[in-house]
């Protein structure tokens, strides 16, 4: 892992709830064993999914954090030593990812968002984690995963609310099914959703993202 990508998640971490609850934290691990074949490169390098996983669910809950749940690649298999809650969240995540379409196979995402709710550190009620599709979007080559980034974490909500500012709220990308997977707060993921699709709308059109905002603020006066 890279010192940013690291100092990023150490930061995501020092906000969520020190292990949720003694229950939690009480709570036996065991090992599960997850086929993630169509979730890696040709070459089997699971780092990206690592990353993802370790810094998206709980991450104070990995040891690489500090915690005591451990993940490891065996060929094209996952095993993970977590909690019954974590595996049932990993389950999920992996799930929506593997509905996401493979970067370059010309295959448009559905609408469907695919959702993991998961407790927020002040019990302001739940951050979901989303798996927003953007194959299609990236297809057209008139934005980068990292602009795509950028633009999230300045139009929705501030940009103190997010991780690499040191807020609780993570966004990341993934390459090999290309998605947007973002962990925030319903009222965040709205906003999201009108990002998405205002480059979704940029792409299909082949105009730039810019274009379809300034018609929409126009619309709106």
């Amino acid at each position: 892992m890279n010192k940013e990508f690291v100092v990023a998640i150490l930061l995501l971490a020092s906000t969520l709830v020190l292990r949720s609850s003694a229950s939690d934290s009480e709570e036996d691990l065991f090992v599960k064993e997850y086929s993630v074949k169509d979730l890696l490169p040709k070459n089997g390098d699971g780092t990206e999914l690592q990353e993802l996983v370790q810094s998206t669910i709980d991450s104070w809950s990995w040891s690489a954090f500090g915690g005591d749940g451990t993940l490891l690649f065996q060929r094209h298999k996952m095993s993970v030593r977590q909690t019954s809650k974590i595996h049932t969240k990993l389950g999920a995540l992996l799930q929506s990812l593997g509905k996401c379409p493979m970067r370059g196979s010309g295959n448009d995402p559905t609408e469907k968002q695919m959702r993991i709710g998961t407790k927020s550190s002040q019990d302001q009620g739940l951050m979901d984690i989303v798996v927003y599709p953007v194959e299609d979007i990236l297809r057209a080559k008139l934005t980068s995963p990292a602009s795509l980034l950028e633009t999230i974490r300045g139009q929705a909500g501030s940009p103190n609310d997010w991780d690499v500012t040191g807020g609780e709220n993570f966004l990341a990308f993934f390459a090999h099914r290309p998605a947007i997977v973002a962990t925030s707060f319903p009222n965040i993921h709205r906003q999201i959703v009108r990002i998405i699709q205002r480059h979704r709308k940029a792409a299909r059109l082949k105009r730039s993202p810019d274009e379809i905002f300034k018609g929409r603020e126009r619309e709106h006066h």
